[in-house]
């Protein structure tokens, strides 16, 4: 998850005018979420809930359905601004907020706070 971290300050910086928007590394960005969205689910089997200092919350494994739904929420989003691919600033905000909004949602009930 490091990398989609890295790939949303990307993102982020652009769509808050901290840097000039550059839609080929917004493209790029969106790539990484796009390869983490399809093996991310997996790095939780049943069985991993504990261990290794993890901030994945239990709710992964108590709500598994809920989980997959959220990843999926995300996985779709992304897919959708990748299609979009937002060329100004201007276009891309509308097209990433569900993006970031995919991703809130899976932080605020899937992951411990630190």
């Amino acid at each position: 998850m490091e990398g989609v971290g890295k790939a949303a300050k990307v993102i982020g910086g652009m769509l808050k005018g901290e840097t000039d928007y550059d839609a080929e590394a917004a493209m790029k960005s969106l790539r990484v979420f796009e390869d983490a969205s399809s093996k991310f689910g997996a790095l939780f089997p049943e069985g991993s809930e504990t261990g290794d200092g993890t901030e994945a919350a239990p709710s992964i494994w108590e709500d598994r359905d809920g989980f997959n739904a959220a990843l999926q929420d995300w996985a779709d989003a992304t897919a959708a601004a990748i299609e979009a691919a937002p060329q100004t600033r201007e276009d891309a905000g509308p097209i990433f907020n569900p993006v970031f909004k995919a991703c809130k949602n899976c932080h605020d009930n899937y992951r411990l706070d630190d």
